[in-house]
Parts: C-alpha cells; structure tokens; sequence
C-alpha cells in the first residue's frame, strides 16, 4: 500500500490492540468455564480495549478475509491457523464484513464470542449456522453484512431487531389446530400413525373440543415462567458451589435477555423470585449474593428499560400493575429521573398512570432518589417530582426544597409551597416563611395559608405588617382576604382593637378605608370569634353599605 494512503498509526494501533484482545477472549471463552476468573480477567481486557478505539471512530468497520481482518484495506489481525481463527470462523459462513458500534463492548461482544463457538460446534447437517445465531442474538450494536455460500454478493442482513412477520406463532397454531380438527374429522389415526375410517376411531365434539383446548393451552403455557422457577429451585436446594455459581450466571443472561425484548412480565416475576430467594437466603457464599443482588439494579443500565417501556406503553392492557411496581422500585437516582421525563412521552393514559404510581411508590420508600430530579433544568420534569415530592411527605428533601423558592418560575415555586407544607416539619415551616414574601400571589397566599393552617405564629409579623399596617394598598379582595383571615386566626384578642379601628374607619388611620377592606376586617374578626370580637361586631352591625353588613352578619353567624 501506497505510504501516503496508509491509515493513521493510532487508529491501526488502537484496533490492532482491540484485535488481539478479541482472539484472547475467544480463546479463553473455549479453554475456561464462565465463571472462571481467567476468562473473566480477559473479558475486562477486551471491553477496555474499546474506549481508545471509540475516540477516533464512530463506529468500526472490518472487512473479513479467509485469514485476516482489514481496515480500510490494512490488515488489522492476520490468523493462518484455521482451526483456531476467529477470522475464518465468520468467513466460512458467509461473513465478509462486521461492524461495530459504541456500547458493544457492554454486553454483545460476549454474545458474539458465543455465537461463534456454538457455530464451531455445528454438525454440517445442523439446521443452525452463524447466521441463525447472529439473528437469533438480536443485537443492536453490532451489523454484518453476508454473501450465500456459491454466490459472489448478497443483500446485508437485516439488522438486530427484525423480528419475524407478526402474528406468524399464532398463524402457525391456528394452522395446528384446523389440520388436527379436519384429520379427526375425516378419520382417526391407527396405533402405526395410519389414518384409519371414522367408523374405527369415532371422537365426538367434547372430545374434538378437548384436544383443541389442550393444544391451545400448550401454545399459551409460559416456558420462560417454567425455566425461571426451575433455575431458581436448583438454587435453593443444590448446595454445590459451582452449579450454583452457573446457576446464576444463566439467571444474569437471562435477565438481560428478558428486558432486550421487553417482557415486563417476565422481568418483573425474575425480580420477584429473587427478592424471595434472598429473603431466605439458603446459605448461599458472600460472591453468590452479591451477584444475586446486582441482577435487579442491571435496570438501572443506560436503555436497559427502553424495550420494557414499550411494552407498557403499546400493550398496556396485558400488563399487571404489580409487575410494573416490582419493577420500578429498583429504579435508582438517575433512572428514576430517566423514568420521569418518559412519562410525557407515553401514548396512553393508563400506561403513564401505571408509570407514574411506580415511580411514586419509589418516591415514598425512598424519598432520597427524589432528590436528583430537583435539581434537573427540565420544569415538566421538574414539577412532576415536586407533586411526587407532595405526595411522598418528603421530609429529608426540605434543603432542596427550599432552594427551589427562587426558581423563576412562578409554577414551580407554587408546588414548592405544597411540598413544604407537605413535609410538616419546622424546617419546612421556616422555609415557607421566606415564601410569604414572594412576589407572584399565588404563590404568597399558598405559604401563608400552609403556616396559618399549622398556626406558625412566627409568621404573624409579616401579616400584621401587610394588614394592619396598609401593606396592601391597591390589592384586590381575592389577595385582602386570605391576609385577613389568617391575621384573625393567628393573632387572638390583640387583632380585635387594630380591626375594629379599620371596621369603623377611625382611629389608627387617617382615611377611612374602603368598603372591602372593612369586610374583610369584619370576616378576621369572626375568625377572632372571642367575645370581645363579637362586642366590635355587634357596635357597628347597622352599616350602611351592604358588604359591609353581609360580612358582619357572616362574622356574627361564625361566632355563634
């Protein structure tokens, strides 16, 4: 090759090193058992070997050779020996080129590996090869392309994530059944499998009814249900360390295979099994346990829960409300976050309901994991989280709480208000002071009320200031009366001189004040309801203008 074409040295260095560090695993994968820590050890190897690759690529392209790897024509890893190449292995089932895209090395490139020896092991009169077992590996990070072995070029595969035409499983039951019912129909079957006349093997209907049923229940019977319970039992009761050590590395893959294709059934029942399992705990190792306990948090993976939110979102009538709750409580700070800024994106109402409960069960039995979504930019995230925070009665959340006082939002900090007073704790209460003072009303009034409904009286002042002392010129009747009320609530006997001064319109103000002002001056007094207030009340009962003289009458009748 021409030295002026030739690839940049650090990218041939970086995928060259990736090179050997896949024929390491590979080789290793058919020496050593899963579990084997060299194995294992070589894994490790291989997945670093990505990251300095992925820093100058995008995505990495090799063309496959009888004996080598090329990049952009460079031969990247060169293998003469074919009983142990990994080259050839692709090569002879048609393989000419494979792609490789960030996030491979997390879990699909063991996949890989595995695929290519089971195909190693393949009888030539297998119905299976590489290329059954590539699409069965349903990968997303991973694209080949493949030419019928005899034929010079053939279209590329289509990429993980094709899936048979819908409907097929149950076309091919309904098939089942109607050829089982025409041939019992039409005649019965000898002891030898020779059809025989219908007068030597007569079925009637409840016969003909009951085998249709039973093949129908064959069809519906949950195998992976019956798998899981299995690998479960064989780990309850078999007390040999390595069996239970393969035991659970199944369960791992099993679990992975189950949210790839979004069996939130499936999913949630695995959760549910092990959570019980380890309830128990039958004398299982230190190593054993840890890894049975990391099962459930794999949900917290970055896209790990995207196959299983399409489920809930496309067949949400098949969907138990449990199994989403077990599923959802797993769901760690950055997830739960994740999990809140889906909701918008689902199509159908019961679906973000079911989401939405999850999430808020997790909110009240871990109100920590809340925390991250207060501090997110996203104000619809945002708002979800503090309504979840209202519900949840989130008192360890106060400190972040209070921060959100000064958000510019005026929705944000109203929702703020009902999450402190929701937290019914003295901090809260402080916080919620310093909202008194907000500038949007709503937001003000909505403080105002959660501290005058737990009689805070340090907050008194503020009203005083606000009522007595005109701090409300110009403010309508919706923002006067709340301000009323609650000065008549908190301040006991001393309101009743300062309101009366204002009812009557003398004393400590020079002009007399409007009639709305005076009406709610006679509402605080009813909400005084001493005997004193009723005395103010009943000398200036006769006013004459009427909504003044209806609240009066209304401040008399709360009194009694």
């Amino acid at each position: 090759m021409d030295q002026a074409s030739r690839p940049p040295t650090k990218h041939l260095e970086a995928i060259e090193h990736l090179m050997r560090a896949l024929v390491k695993a590979y080789r290793a994968a058919q020496l050593y058992r899963a579990n084997n820590l060299m194995y294992r050890e070589t894994l490790e190897a291989l997945r670093a070997a990505f990251p300095p690759v992925w820093e100058l690529l995008e995505e990495l392209t090799l063309e496959v050779s009888e004996d080598a790897f090329l990049w952009e024509d460079t031969p990247v890893l060169s293998e003469r020996n074919r009983g142990e190449s990994v080259v050839w292995t692709l090569f002879k089932d048609g393989i000419r080129s494979l792609t490789l895209s960030p996030g491979v090395e997390d879990r699909e490139i063991v996949g890989l590996i595995r695929a290519m020896l089971r195909a190693r092991e393949l009888g030539t009169d297998a119905p299976d090869d590489l290329l059954t077992l590539l699409w069965q590996g349903d990968f997303q990070h991973i694209r080949y392309a493949f030419v019928e072995l005899g034929q010079d070029e053939a279209p590329q595969i289509q990429p993980s994530g094709a899936s048979p035409e819908p409907g097929s499983e149950d076309t091919i039951q309904q098939r089942v059944a109607e050829e089982v019912t025409d041939m019992l129909i039409g005649g019965g079957l000898s002891s030898a499998g020779i059809p025989q006349p219908l007068e030597a093997f007569r079925l009637d209907d409840a016969d003909i009814a009951y085998l249709r049923g039973e093949i129908d229940r064959e069809y519906q019977r949950d195998l992976g249900a019956n798998v899981m319970t299995i690998l479960f039992e064989i780990l309850e009761l078999q007390t040999n360390t390595a069996v239970r050590t393969e035991v659970i590395f199944i369960l791992e893959e099993f679990f992975t295979h189950l949210l790839g294709t979004g069996d939130l059934r499936g999913v949630a029942l695995l959760l549910r099994k092990t959570e019980t399992l380890l309830g128990r705990a039958p004398k299982l190792i230190p190593d054993h346990l840890k890894a049975l306990r990391a099962i459930p948090r794999r949900i917290n993976e970055p896209g790990a829960l995207d196959p299983v939110l399409q489920t809930l979102d496309s067949a949400t009538d098949l969907v138990d409300e449990e199994d989403v709750a077990e599923l959802f409580k797993e769901l760690d700070h950055e997830m739960l976050v994740t999990m809140l800024s889906s909701l918008s994106q689902m199509t159908t109402r019961r679906a973000r309901f079911l989401a939405r409960q999850a999430i808020q069960h997790v909110a009240q039995e871990h109100p920590d994991r809340l925390a991250r979504a207060l501090e997110v930019d996203d104000e619809a995230v945002l708002l979800d989280a503090l309504h979840m925070a209202a519900e949840s009665q989130a008192t360890p959340l106060v400190p972040q709480l209070g921060a959100l006082l000064v958000h510019t939002n005026d929705e944000i900090r109203r929702a703020t208000v009902d999450a402190l007073g929701a937290a019914e704790s003295p901090e809260a209460l402080d916080q919620l002071d310093r909202a008194v003072d907000d500038q949007d009303h709503d937001v003000r009034v909505a403080a105002m009320q959660q501290l005058v409904d737990r009689r805070h009286r340090p907050v008194l002042p503020k009203i005083e200031a606000v009522v007595i002392h005109r701090g409300m010129r110009g403010a309508d009747l919706r923002e006067k009366m709340p301000f009323f009320e609650a000065y008549g609530l908190l301040a006991g006997d001393k309101g009743v001189e300062p309101l009366f001064a204002i009812l009557q319109g003398t004393g400590l103000f020079r002009r007399k004040d409007d009639a709305e002002t005076r009406a709610c001056a006679a509402l605080a007094l009813g909400k005084i309801g001493t005997s004193a207030a009723r005395t103010a009340l009943h000398s200036v009962h006769q006013s004459k203008e009427p909504l003044v003289r209806n609240a009066i009458s209304r401040a008399l009748k709360e009194i009694g």
